[in-house]
């Protein structure tokens, strides 16, 4: 399958098209040429394994050349701003002959009141809901960094892409499929049981800090950290007893979930008296091991590299690149399948624009996604193409 990826950010087009070029299909990341070059680490993490050009849509030779690409490929994704995209045309690129699948990714959607208002994270998450529920009772609300909002709404993306390019390769007569996602929409939707506990009983999440608000559960510090647990009564008489508190399984104001949650501060504090004085890792290996009870720990980076659950998995695993240091960078998998491995490889350089410019990328190098079939590479009349290289070329 043939993916272009037409876009000058490094969030939701690009996470989609990570998720394509992950799982074996060859993507064209369509940039403009002077677009800000991104972070090492982020063009790592989303552009790894993808072809790259560089065509500006706003040109007549850069539409050109994008709409003789778009010719060659089974699915557009993009997330340019409805304004450039109704102006400049770029769900109509290759024509009748262009991808049967078009999907674009903006904060609001195609249409609407919101369509051509720019946003931010911070914007949607605060505008979706988000905002309002994070953070301590009575302070100011907190949002979450990265781009968490585009890759919730690039996943969407590809599923829903990858299911339309299925259902259009089994019936040829279909006209092309646009698909508009809302990042926005998205958000909302994702809103686990926050609006069915409205509609259901007319009740109103708050801001709770690291509280539970249904059952005696939250963060606390200790030796060299924190800890973390969620006490539903099934896991309360192991709990008890991992505190040394048999006599606290029955018959106690703590020994019901109502008990807990009315003296929270109390049983908190009596957690801590506990515990405070034991490492993070100590807590969690006991606690699960031994008693069986969900408690968990405030994972450093550090941690999470050393971790010997991501470790007996290969959670973590080396880029295929001959220049890659011996112990890095590593990547991950989010998923596994056993038919095919992910792949995890180094981005491709961007192709400068000239005259004679194909995008064609990383030309038989053993450490990119392989070259489809020739008849469905080939873009004439164009002159002899000059390739781009991926970072492990010599």
């Amino acid at each position: 399958m043939r993916v272009l990826e037409l876009s000058d950010e490094d969030a939701a087009a690009a996470y989609a098209g990570k998720l394509f070029a992950r799982w074996g299909s060859y993507v064209i990341k369509a940039e403009s040429p002077d677009r800000a070059a991104p972070s090492a680490a982020e063009d790592l993490y989303v552009n790894g394994g993808k072809r790259r050009v560089a065509a500006d849509y706003r040109t007549a030779e850069g539409r050109a050349l994008l709409g003789r690409l778009a010719a060659t490929c089974d699915i557009l994704l993009t997330d340019a701003s409805v304004s450039d995209i109704r102006e400049f045309e770029i769900l109509a690129l290759g024509g009748d002959r262009g991808p049967r699948v078009r999907t674009t990714i903006t904060p609001f959607g195609l249409t609407g009141p919101y369509a051509r208002f720019p946003a931010t994270e911070a914007t949607l998450l605060a505008l979706g809901g988000y905002t309002f529920l994070m953070g301590d009772p009575g302070r100011e609300p907190l949002t979450m960094p990265g781009h968490y909002a585009a890759y919730q709404a690039a996943t969407i993306a590809y599923v829903a892409s990858l299911a339309a390019a299925m259902h259009t390769a089994g019936a040829p007569g279909l006209p092309p499929t646009t698909i508009d996602v809302s990042v926005l929409e998205c958000l909302v939707g994702l809103h686990q049981f926050t609006d069915t506990r409205w509609l259901a009983n007319q009740e109103i999440r708050g801001r709770h800090g690291n509280r539970f608000d249904s059952s005696a559960g939250t963060m606390l510090s200790c030796q060299d950290g924190w800890f973390g647990f969620s006490l539903t009564q099934p896991f309360w008489m192991p709990f008890a007893l991992m505190l040394g508190r048999p006599d606290l399984v029955e018959g106690h104001v703590f020994s019901t979930n109502a008990g807990r949650l009315e003296r929270r501060g109390e049983f908190e504090t009596f957690v801590v008296d506990v515990l405070s004085g034991r490492r993070k890792h100590e807590i969690f290996t006991e606690g699960q091991e031994t008693w069986r009870v969900a408690i968990g720990y405030m994972a450093t980076l550090a941690d999470c590299l050393a971790d010997q659950y991501l470790e007996a998995r290969k959670f973590w695993r080396p880029v295929e690149c001959k220049k890659a240091p011996p112990r890095g960078p590593r990547c991950a998998p989010q998923v596994r399948r056993s038919a095919s491995p992910a792949r995890i490889s180094r981005p491709s350089t961007l192709a400068l624009p000239s005259a004679h410019t194909q995008p064609r990328c990383c030309l038989g190098c053993p450490h990119s996604p392989p070259r489809p079939p020739t008849a469905k590479c080939a873009i004439s009349p164009l002159p002899p193409a000059r390739w781009t290289e991926c970072a492990c070329s010599t």
